[in-house]
């Protein structure tokens, strides 16, 4: 039995889709996780290679907003890219860096996630003495049937 099997390899891709093209990578690296960093803030980089690859490359995001990617290549089909993590979001951030060859074939992914944490909005309880005047707001009265907190932390 082993012997029939050691005549196979198993090659791992993956399928993913970007915007509405479905696309194959050759090579997928494992999953990087850059845990919490504060929104605004950058984590050290982190390293993933791709070894197999065409000479000409070039790597990019999915999204491309919390992550960004500067890659070393050796010409020889070797690349390091270091990623770094700024979050510009609270939550959990998810891309993945794509490495295309010169026909703009994805050949190899990283996928890519951490959390960005930001101060919680907390309101405490008490009185609203002035919500408008007829003096200020132009309307003969006024009447307050509620607030809102919109996700950048406007009260209205």
């Amino acid at each position: 039995m082993s012997k029939f099997f050691s005549s196979f390899s198993i090659a791992v891709a993956a399928i993913l889709t970007v915007g509405s093209n479905l696309v194959v990578a050759q090579q997928v690296v494992p999953v990087t996780n850059f845990a919490q960093v504060a929104v605004g803030a950058s984590s050290s980089p982190q390293t993933v290679s791709f070894t197999g690859v065409p000479t000409v490359v070039s790597f990019s995001q999915t999204i491309g907003t919390d992550f960004s990617v500067n890659p070393t290549c050796n010409g020889s089909g070797s690349c390091t890219a270091a990623i770094t993590f700024t979050p510009t979001q609270p939550g959990l951030r998810q891309d993945a860096v794509l490495v295309t060859n010169s026909q703009g074939n994805v050949v190899g992914i990283a996928a890519v996630y951490g959390i960005g944490t930001a101060p919680q909005t907390s309101i405490a309880a008490g009185i609203i003495s002035t919500v408008a005047s007829r003096a200020t707001s132009g309307l003969g009265s006024a009447t307050l049937n509620g607030v809102a907190l919109v996700k950048l932390g406007n009260l209205f």
